[in-house]
């Protein structure tokens, strides 16, 4: 039933992104790319609908992509059928056949996956957030068929975080309901059905512009570090939300990649999309908001050919407006719901003197370089993704790299403004966070390094790098 459940959202959202390229199809396509997109669109349209009908909060419809999900296939029939004569766009890509390396690499990721999904589903949800938040909050759905019961309302009850986002909680719940009982190892599937989406789609992204060999190379050394895959406080195995936040908040700056090559306006709304479903995931995607716009902004601004130039900022402007006219109903409820464990950020902010809070950096420092990119964690991989912009700068793509490292250095900054402020011990929050946060700036990581690879074979037509 799980996989039942997870191949009805592939077929949602394959039926709401092949309508929405059915009259103009995309220059540059992938099989690849738009599965993996349309399980995004399909795992968020489902919350989103579930979200709208529920009275604000009161009742949630579990399992609606279920629902779904057979009338979706019919339709993705039917606009198959229709565009059988539509004449596809030669990308002047010829198909080989895949070499000994190749085959290895391959069969690396074959493995990894299949241990992720295995170890995943075969184990309980052990780790602290998995248990105390989003499993708790989708037990809540589950019996109680919303947020404004006594679970979350009450002060008497115990807690945490009543006001998180709820797409992770509203999934495991929908799993549950379609399975008739509360049964935490299926409701896993969908952890590792997110690291296997981000995967394909890094693949997806860099397969014409690198080749199948060094897009494998690429896509290994971005899925194998420990801590994304296989670290229950996290990992890709864990019931954490990091995963599926990477998912969200990857695919959205990987449509926008795409934009500065094709200036599809339907690239903006499916990346507006995925950031909102960012935002229904994790607190991080609301905090990335506003960065992930003002520099999309910045990188439209320098432009060429474009006046007057105000018009330049017109994606930007209607990638705003969109990830909030997603996100606004999820918004309203969370302001309605209580907040007893409340960090109070904001409030630490606008009141506390910031000469104190900067007085804190050198313990921050110091706890970040003890506990983050251990090697047993990450192995290699951020000393080849920060030496990836300075190893190819002379050989172009400027604006893309600028507008991809500004992205995570924002989200570094970002998070370190909130272990400034935070109520905690600061290195006992790096130790049990740092790696987390380090699982959301990967694929931004990831797709830098394709980029400046790119940039280095020069293959031709690198649409979405000029």
């Amino acid at each position: 039933m799980t996989i039942v459940y997870l191949l009805s959202h592939i077929a949602l959202g394959l039926a709401i992104y092949r309508g929405l390229f059915f009259r103009r199809p995309e220059r540059e396509s992938s099989r690849l790319r738009t599965v993996t997109t349309a399980f995004g669109i399909g795992m968020g349209f489902s919350y989103w609908l579930a979200l709208l009908a529920s009275a604000g909060g009161e009742r949630f419809v579990l399992g609606l992509g279920l629902w779904l999900g057979l009338p979706a296939v019919a339709l993705v029939a039917w606009l198959g059928w229709r565009g059988r004569r539509t004449k596809p766009i030669a990308n002047g890509h010829t198909k080989r056949s895949v070499d000994a390396c190749e085959a290895v690499l391959i069969g690396m990721l074959v493995v990894l996956s299949t241990t992720v999904l295995v170890q995943a589903v075969t184990e309980p949800l052990k780790s602290w957030d998995a248990r105390a938040i989003y499993g708790t909050t989708a037990k809540i759905l589950y019996h109680e068929g919303g947020v404004r019961g006594e679970s979350i309302t009450s002060p008497d009850r115990i807690h945490y975080h009543r006001n998180y986002p709820l797409l992770i909680a509203y999934h495991e719940a929908s799993i549950w309901e379609a399975l008739g009982d509360v049964s935490e190892r299926p409701g896993k599937a969908i952890f590792p059905a997110f690291f296997i989406g981000i995967v394909g789609l890094v693949y997806s992204l860099f397969r014409k512009r690198l080749g199948r060999l060094l897009t494998l190379l690429l896509v290994v050394s971005f899925a194998s570090p420990p801590f994304f895959a296989f670290y229950h406080d996290g990992g890709g195995i864990s019931g954490y939300a990091d995963v599926p936040f990477a998912f969200f908040w990857g695919a959205a700056v990987a449509y926008l990649f795409l934009f500065f090559g094709d200036r599809d306006w339907r690239y903006v709304l499916i990346a507006a999309f995925f950031q909102s479903c960012a935002i229904a995931t994790k607190n991080e995607g609301l905090l990335l908001t506003l960065p992930l716009a003002v520099i999309f902004a910045a990188a439209l601004w320098i432009r060429p050919l474009v006046r007057p130039r105000w018009r330049r900022l017109a994606p930007a402007a209607g990638l705003m407006l969109a990830v909030f006219a997603f996100s606004a109903p999820w918004l309203l409820i969370r302001g309605t719901l209580p907040s007893f464990l409340d960090e109070g950020y904001l409030h630490r902010i606008l009141n506390d003197n910031p000469l104190d809070r900067l007085a804190q950096t050198p313990e921050l420092l110091q706890a970040i370089l003890r506990d983050g990119f251990q090697f047993e964690h990450w192995g290699i991989v951020w000393l080849v993704y920060l030496a990836a912009p300075f190893v190819a700068w002379r050989a172009g793509h400027h604006r893309v790299t600028l507008f991809l490292v500004a992205l995570a250095v924002s989200q570094i900054l970002l998070y370190f403004v909130v272990y400034l402020y935070s109520p905690h011990d600061i290195g006992w929050h790096v130790d049990v966070s740092w790696n987390r946060l380090l699982i959301h700036v990967l694929p931004v990581a990831a797709l830098t390094c394709g980029v400046q690879l790119a940039a280095l074979v020069r293959r031709p037509d690198p649409p979405a790098m000029t």
